[in-house]
């Protein structure tokens, strides 16, 4: 079992405090989307900063799984790797505790993306002290209760080849294991930089999201030298909703670490969907 490693600091350390947070961040999401969302992306800041625009994507796959009746669905969370520990494509293989309880890790969908992937092994040491799929988790928690499963899957590399190979092992997996499966894209965009200069950068890459081009954003975050921190987790998103049927993309909120922080660098974030 996972202990929580960030609860208490990116988000708060009690069930009750997380549900009023949530809570809050759902009575204000306004969305009404209508498609059946394949995967998604997410920011993974600090809920304060993050939380609200996070909320708008798993709105969204809510309302596809209410709409489809998928009554046990499998997140497999793609995340950066901040700390540089573990495998360089490292899956958990463990159940993770969370404030709001225990969240079951998929082990049978573990094991087919290993047994179908190039670059995957199982190995926990990544997610150790890692964040950016941690603080998901409460998210899925909060919408699905007890009836969902995870698998959490982090990335030191970050090549496009990676993220082909990841879409192509989690659409093998959920088509022998029979199961409804969604890919989540845990990654902020650009960092600490003015906000009108990371906005005008983040907006050019998601033009490419827009045009479910993974090439073409690798692309654009390379030649614009954006500071996003799970590239790869996008582009895996975009390649996985291809292999499922999405025609289109959408990005459905975006902000920045400003409007809490009042400070002149920011940090963007935003919350997209592929249908």
């Amino acid at each position: 079992m996972r202990s929580p490693a960030v609860a208490g600091a990116f988000y708060p350390g009690t069930k009750e405090e997380c549900e009023r947070m949530l809570s809050g961040f759902q009575s204000r999401c306004k969305t009404d989307f209508a498609g059946d969302v394949v995967s998604c992306v997410v920011p993974h800041a600090g809920w304060v900063y993050s939380g609200f625009t996070a909320m708008h994507s798993f709105a969204a796959l809510k309302q596809t799984c209410v709409g489809k009746k998928v009554k046990k669905p499998v997140f497999v969370i793609l995340c950066p790797n901040h700390s540089g520990c573990g495998a360089e494509v490292a899956v958990s293989t463990e159940n993770w505790l969370t404030p709001l309880g225990e969240a079951k890790c998929s082990q049978k969908t573990v094991a087919a993306v290993i047994n179908s992937s190039e670059f995957v092994s199982a190995d926990d040491a990544a997610h150790a002290r890692e964040h950016s799929a941690e603080v998901q988790l409460p998210f899925l928690q909060f919408l699905f209760g007890k009836d969902f499963e995870f698998v959490a899957i982090a990335l030191m590399r970050q090549e496009l080849e990676v993220a082909t190979d990841l879409a192509k092992a989690t659409a093998v997996a959920a088509k022998n294991l029979r199961q409804p499966v969604f890919m989540i894209a845990s990654s902020d965009l650009t960092h600490y930089e003015p906000a009108r200069q990371a906005k005008a950068k983040d907006e050019y890459c998601l033009e490419a999201v827009l045009k479910l081009d993974a090439a073409g954003f690798m692309k654009r975050v390379e030649e614009r030298d954006v500071s996003a921190c799970g590239p790869c987790a996008i582009a895996a998103s975009i390649e996985y909703a291809l292999l499922n049927g999405a025609k289109e993309a959408s990005v459905l909120h975006f902000s920045n670490s400003g409007a809490v922080s009042c400070n002149a660098r920011v940090v963007d974030y935003a919350s997209a969907v592929f249908f």
